[in-house]
């Protein structure tokens, strides 16, 4: 509580912005990453409960038979290309795409996107089974398991800031 509200008496001191009325966000662009990532992530997330190939019962609905969770990860996938397409068309008209493609198109610059997202997708793998194990095998709290994953975290925090720079 007394963390927060510090965080928000500071925040207070930020120098304003100014802004720039010649840069619109683009809605459309918005609606559709948003789709593809809700589509993928359910259907990984759903990907145990639900049935990879055949609907178990658990499965909100079923197709023929089949799962909804191959459905989900391509339509998914084409929403991400549309999007994709999407940030094309807004460059080309001169407007302001939500995502710069060229951000990947420098091999520099792909190079660092592919690092930092090892890092965060490491991470990820590692944030989901150390805590289980932490928990389950050793029968820690939850506090405890979040002070012995504290250095771990702190050192992903670095890497990402760092690994840049390589």
């Amino acid at each position: 509580m007394i963390l927060a509200a510090l965080v928000l008496v500071l925040s207070l001191r930020f120098k304003q912005d100014e802004r720039r009325p010649d840069v619109k966000i683009d809605g459309v662009g918005v609606v559709l990453a948003a789709l593809a990532i809700i589509f993928v992530s359910f259907g990984f997330n759903n990907l145990n409960r639900w049935g990879l190939g055949f609907a178990t019962p658990n499965a909100p609905f079923e197709i023929a038979g089949l799962s909804p969770v191959p459905v989900m990860i391509v339509v998914g996938v084409v929403v991400l290309q549309l999007f994709v397409r999407r940030c094309r068309q807004v460059a080309a008209a001169g407007g302001t795409p939500l995502l710069d493609l060229r951000v990947v198109l420098s091999p520099t610059e792909r190079a660092a996107v592919v690092a930092m997202f090892s890092v965060v997708a490491l991470k990820a793998m590692l944030n989901f089974t150390v805590p289980l194990y932490i928990q389950i095998v050793q029968g820690q709290s939850p506090l405890q398991t979040a002070i012995a994953m504290l250095p771990f975290n702190l050192t992903v925090f670095f890497t990402a800031i760092l690994v840049v720079r390589l």
